[in-house]
């Protein structure tokens, strides 16, 4: 097990295991990031501080621990909502604090897929233009063919014109997922996707991000045993007082 030191929003030690079938010193290929050296701190309490962490275009992997424990936090860095103090981190080649906000946001849009805890639908306006408004804020042209192919992937066709207050929690996570998809990103981040999910609702958020993620990499914030159990032999890093 490699184990890399950090600390928790309190202030006290706290420990970053990463367990994976295989060292991250031999991973091979293309780097979807690289953090080095990360410090994050929200005012004088640090939150999380990482030496070194990589991960591979296409691999897969959970961050767990407790809440509380920076999961969120690791997230919104490597999605570029956040910027560490200190440290260096890299996605898809590039550093994203020496971008503008307004190429940060372009670059997230194009390239990253977020699924956040709180999904964040546009409630004034229906599925469709929540899935179109994602093309336009990452300045891509708004494509009413590719939307209805990712809500029919997902079994929402029938829901595009509904307003969000008018789905179920299931439906809801759907089309959240929709929306991180839609651009085809290479990265998807999703944080406790399965939260307030039934276990049958669950299961099938899981299998839509496994499926949809076939041709990128994942990364899921959970704390939930039904995800760890669904991605079991999956590589983990774990955030542990």
């Amino acid at each position: 097990m490699n184990t890399i030191g950090c600390f928790e929003k309190n202030d006290r030690p706290a420990k970053l295991a990463l367990r994976s079938c295989y060292s991250i010193t031999r991973i091979l290929g293309n780097l979807m990031f690289v953090i080095d050296q990360l410090h994050f701190a929200y005012l004088a309490n640090t939150v999380l501080e990482i030496p070194h962490w990589q991960m591979a275009q296409g691999e897969r992997c959970l961050i767990v621990g407790a809440s509380g424990s920076g999961k969120t936090t690791l997230l919104h860095l490597l999605a570029g909502l956040l910027t560490p103090q200190q440290g260096t981190l890299i996605v898809l080649g590039q550093d994203l604090a020496k971008l503008t906000p307004s190429a940060q946001d372009r670059f997230r849009g194009q390239k990253i897929g977020v699924v956040f805890q709180r999904l964040h639908l546009v409630a004034a306006l229906n599925v469709l233009e929540n899935l179109l408004l994602a093309q336009t804020l990452a300045q891509l042209p708004r494509d009413k063919a590719r939307a209805i192919e990712v809500l029919t992937a997902l079994n929402l066709q029938d829901f595009a014109e509904h307003y969000p207050a008018q789905l179920s929690q299931g439906q809801a996570q759907r089309v959240a997922l929709a929306r991180a998809i839609i651009n085809r990103p290479q990265l998807i981040l999703a944080d406790e996707p399965s939260a307030n999910l039934d276990d049958t609702n669950c299961s099938q958020m899981l299998d839509l991000l496994q499926q949809h993620a076939a041709q990128a990499s994942l990364v899921i914030a959970t704390h939930d045993q039904r995800v760890k159990n669904y991605f079991q032999g999956t590589r983990l890093l774990e955030l542990s007082r």
